[in-house]
């Protein structure tokens, strides 16, 4: 699941900017 996988990215990379956050959204299937 996206939301399960971008919650498990920002709790890793707490620091992760809205951009990089957005990029890995748009590589998701």
């Amino acid at each position: 699941m996206i939301v399960a996988a971008w919650a498990n990215l920002a709790i890793e990379r707490p620091h992760l900017t809205l951009e990089e956050m957005r990029r890995f959204l748009d590589e998701e299937p």
